[in-house]
């Protein structure tokens, strides 16, 4: 319902009749005398709230300063100034004042004690006294809500359509994930004694014996042949965490890639030697070539607190410091590679060097950077060490070292 500002304003030309020698309007406290009714306006039922100032009433004007008009999911006021010049304002009853909520409400008195009884019956809150003005707020701050929610749905239906167009996520990433990029473990209860001690794989969950276990040594488990992090459990800690981030690419069109950015989280608690496993995606990046060498990049983030018609929202993950680190905000991470070759398949990036790239050393890595740099730099040659990544093109040189950081250089014509 929207108010009939027409109606409203012939509502507000109420002027108060009180006898000037009331003692309540030279009490130091009383600023506002408050009144309120409801009315008929515009077809629709509207509380209307009056507030007099007591120096205006004492200098013989006896219309409103202020006349809130509350409907059922609107409201406004009308502010009238000693000139007797009015204007609309779309505030909320706390912003009508520059003082705070409390001292404005403290100095207003009802003039009549039914006056707090039809604000009450009205919002449909019980409070008494002037402390009906306060549930008055909360009831406006409830609609300011609903009409910023209905802002944000419209706004975001843009990303609600761009979302429908997202493929599946592979059906094996968790399995992926798990046996790939998490650490794994052999527990076990240490004996000096025994020459061969049981272990309990983390990842197969199955128990074996292997000979001379040490906590922090890496293992081979004689049933799955995973890797594995020998842990005595005498020093394990009672939690135990492992985070780490995937990035998986799909293609969406012949110009444009997703990558999608997993988290994934298995925690380790007392007792339990199978961890509780925990994956979820938490952020999109949209990729897509423009004219010969350019990209643009659309970038958003699952965010479960966002109350719209999505949980997506547009840009990068806020994060405290752009030179800390924040599990969260990260892009950084391991490279999904079952189904790279299909994604890259019919677009400007079919022939870059991604897998050989990451694969040699399976370093986590920023695939959104790689692949704006390959467009610049189509003929790329990736080459690997056991401390840093170069990728080559004639004399330019790209060099990512760990946690995703780059630096370019330009060689000599003697040292090329």
């Amino acid at each position: 319902m929207k108010l009939d500002k027409r109606a409203c304003r012939h509502a507000a030309n109420v002027p108060l009749h009180i006898s000037l020698n009331a003692g309540v309007l030279y009490t130091e406290r009383v600023k506002y005398l408050v009144t309120a009714a409801v009315k008929l306006l515009g077809g629709h039922r509207v509380l209307t709230v009056y507030f007099y100032e007591c120096e205006r009433l004492k200098a013989n004007d006896r219309m409103p300063k202020w006349v809130v008009f509350q409907g059922k999911d609107d409201f406004a006021t009308l502010e009238r100034d000693a000139a007797g010049n009015v204007k609309w304002r779309d505030s909320m009853l706390e912003n009508l004042v520059d003082e705070s909520f409390y001292k404005f409400r403290e100095s207003c008195v009802f003039y009549k004690g039914t006056d707090g009884v039809t604000i009450s019956d009205f919002i449909h809150q019980s409070a008494s006294g002037i402390t009906i003005l306060e549930a008055l707020q909360v009831y406006q701050y409830g609609i300011r809500n609903k009409q910023a929610k209905k802002r944000r749905c419209k706004r975001d239906m843009g990303i609600v359509e761009k979302m429908k167009k997202i493929p599946a996520a592979p059906s094996n990433l968790a399995r992926w994930i798990d046996r790939n990029v998490m650490p794994h473990y052999l527990f076990y209860s240490y004996d000096r004694n025994q020459p061969e001690t049981q272990v309990f794989c983390t990842y197969c969950e199955k128990f074996s014996v292997i000979k001379k276990p040490k906590t922090g040594k890496i293992f081979v488990c004689p049933q799955c042949k995973q890797k594995a992090i020998a842990k005595a459990q005498g020093r394990r800690a009672a939690y135990h965490e492992d985070r780490e981030t995937c990035q998986v690419i799909q293609k969406i069109s012949d110009e444009e890639l997703l990558i999608r950015i997993f988290k994934a989280r298995w925690a380790y608690k007392s007792k339990t030697n199978t961890p509780v496993k925990e994956i979820y995606e938490n952020a999109r990046l949209f990729i897509r070539a423009v004219g010969q060498e350019g990209t643009a990049t659309d970038a958003y983030y699952y965010d479960s607190s966002y109350d719209s018609a999505t949980h997506w929202r547009r840009g990068n993950r806020p994060r405290f410091s752009p030179y800390t680190s924040s599990y969260e905000a990260d892009d950084t991470g391991a490279v999904y590679l079952p189904s790279l070759k299909r994604a890259l398949q019919g677009t400007p990036w079919q022939y870059c060097a991604l897998r050989q790239f990451y694969e040699p050393t399976k370093e986590a890595m920023q695939v959104s950077t790689y692949l704006r740099v390959y467009r610049r730099h189509p003929k790329l040659i990736a080459l690997q060490t056991s401390k840093a990544s170069f990728i080559m093109c004639n004399s330019v040189h790209f060099i990512r070292f760990a946690h995703g950081y780059w630096i370019s250089f330009v060689l000599s014509p003697f040292s090329a």
